[in-house]
């Protein structure tokens, strides 16, 4: 076992002792037999005897590595496609359910808002209503062609935007 961990389970077992309790989802580095270490994740329950003390443990492991190294896969990746969005001139956005759900730092220009004011609102009321009708045909039927409509910036004023979307 990895000895930072060792080293808190050793810190943490008196408590679970004196509790009559065990863990659940405990991770810890235990070093494979080919010298790489790996991510195990632990629940246990106490073992007590007769008179009510606690003996020991009894539990499961489960390597957990390559989840591990898949989601720290995905979080690399996200930041990759965050830094080349936010490079862009180009305003960005990604739709879904007629709300907004991501934006980067060119399209939040043109608007006006923070990231935060804008994800989980609606489209609709970004866009002029006599818009509105283009904007959901060219949705529905997936068209990715080029076309121009007018969208509503925070302080209210008219922004004429060429849009050209795709589903992903």
């Amino acid at each position: 076992m990895h000895e930072d961990d060792v080293r808190s389970v050793v810190e943490q077992l008196p408590k679970w002792v004196s509790e009559k309790r065990g863990w659940q989802d405990l991770l810890m580095r235990w070093r494979h037999k080919d010298g790489t270490w790996r991510f195990l994740e632990g629940s246990a329950v106490p073992i007590v005897d007769a008179e009510g003390r606690v003996t020991g443990f009894r539990g499961v492991d489960r390597d957990v590595t390559e989840r591990r190294r898949a989601v720290e896969a995905l979080r690399e990746s996200e930041e990759r496609f965050r830094a080349l969005a936010d490079a862009s001139f180009e305003g960005i956005v990604i739709t879904g359910n007629g709300r907004f759900v991501d934006a980067n730092n060119a399209f939040l220009r043109l608007l006006g808002y923070e990231l935060d004011e804008l994800i989980g609102t609606e489209l609709r009321p970004h866009i002029a209503p006599e818009d509105w009708d283009t904007v959901a045909a060219r949705m529905s039927n997936e068209s990715n062609e080029p076309y121009v409509l007018r969208a509503f910036r925070k302080d209210g004023s008219i922004l004429n935007v060429e849009v050209c979307g795709a589903t992903c």
